[in-house]
Formats: structure tokens, C-alpha cells, sequence
């Protein structure tokens, strides 16, 4: 299925600032501080602005920086999350509604949601399908240099 759902990879704060200042972004003041002050939050999908970013200096935090495999693993993990957030809205937007006005973003309930649970649950399944096909392209490309 086709989502018309950009992706954003954020290397640091200041580029969602700029993206911000351009009017690319559209968040509320309490969306915006969430996302900058929180470093459990790898990435987000917005639906107002049809986008998902990925905030590789969170995932950075959490791995150590010479650890560029596990990076790019937890970043490949991510974007498998938020891609289903989009395809959640797009094939079950009245789910996707009801989910979001009650929406727990961190502690005990977070994970309890359905679009949480279904989002980890295909992540896991696709990152697990495609595992050796990532590790091909990674280690191929480890071999090329």
C-alpha cells in the first residue's frame, strides 16, 4: 500500500528548529517540547503533518557511538514502528481517532494501547523478516570498502 507519509531523519535538535522556522512542522508547543527534551522518544509519526521523523540523536544516546550497527538497527526498527502509525490512520482512521484523544504517551499505559501494541508488534515482525537482508546490505557494504 501506498502512504504519502515523508520521512524526516533528525541528527540533532537544531534542524527540527529550522524545519520549524520554515513552516515545514506544524506541532503545539507541548508536541514540540516532548520531542526535544525527551530521549526515550526514537522517533514520531504526526498525522496533522502526514510525516514521520526519526530522531537519530536519541538512538545515539541510547547505543554507544562506535556501535553504528545497533544504530542502524534501532533506527531501521523505528521507522517500521511509525510506518505502521501511518498505515494505522490511513486503514482504520476512526481506531486511529479514538486512540489519539486518549493517547498516554509515556509510563505504564503507553504500551497498552492498540496503536502501540500493533505498531511494536509489526516492527518486531518486519525488522525479524528482514533481518538477514539488512545484515547482507549492511555487511556488503562493510566488504565493498
Amino acid at each position: 500500500m501506498k502512504l504519502k507519509t515523508e520521512i524526516i531523519i533528525y541528527d540533532n535538535k537544531i534542524h527540527i528548529l529550522i524545519d520549524l522556522l520554515r513552516f515545514r512542522l506544524k506541532w503545539t508547543f507541548k508536541e514540540l517540547k516532548e520531542i526535544l527534551f525527551n530521549s526515550h522518544i526514537n522517533g514520531a509519526f504526526t498525522d496533522k503533518n502526514d510525516k514521520i521523523i526519526i530522531l537519530m540523536y536519541n538512538i545515539k544516546l541510547k547505543c554507544r557511538e562506535e556501535d553504528s550497527y545497533l544504530i542502524l538497527f534501532h533506527t531501521i526498527s523505528t521507522l517500521y514502528h511509525e510506518i505502521r502509525h501511518s498505515y494505522q490512520r490511513v486503514n482504520n482512521p476512526f481506531k486511529w481517532c479514538k486512540g489519539r484523544m486518549a493517547y498516554v504517551s509515556e509510563g505504564d499505559g503507553y504500551i497498552q494501547q492498540w496503536t502501540e501494541k500493533d505498531a511494536y508488534g509489526f516492527g518486531n515482525m518486519m525488522f525479524d523478516r528482514y533481518l538477514n537482508k539488512i545484515c547482507d546490505i549492511l555487511f556488503e557494504k562493510e566488504n565493498v570498502k
